[in-house]
């Protein structure tokens, strides 16, 4: 019987998953949108009137950045060391990256998987 090796989140590779759409807002940070309901018919039923049937996460600066790196390629790792310059090297901003990408995995924005073995 095999044991599941612990995972290292900076091996794993963020994809952002489907149901997210990723949009730049007027003030150039990115949003993620996405339906307020699973089902176009209960989107259609349930959606109050004059509101969108559209959420809107808005993003900050730094959530930004990482989220523009998240392309089902790169792996936690690269995203870090690709954002070095625009943390200005701050002490601990790998592990600001990866607490970040772990909210976002929790809440069902992005999927992680691992790399394949070749």
């Amino acid at each position: 019987m095999a044991k599941n090796k612990p995972q290292n989140l900076f091996d794993l590779i963020p994809s952002v998953n489907e149901r997210i759409r990723i949009e730049t807002g007027e003030d150039k940070l990115l949003q993620l949108v996405f339906p307020r309901f699973r089902s176009a018919w209960l989107n259609r039923r349930l959606t109050p009137k004059g509101r969108s049937p559209y959420i809107h996460i808005k993003l900050e600066e730094h959530g930004s950045a990482v989220v523009q790196l998240i392309d089902g390629q790169r792996s936690v790792r690269e995203i870090a060391l690709a954002l070095a310059e625009h943390f200005e090297q701050e002490p601990g901003y790998e592990h600001r990256i990866a607490v970040f990408i772990e909210h976002l995995r929790r809440d069902n924005y992005i999927s992680l998987r691992q790399p394949e073995v070749l």
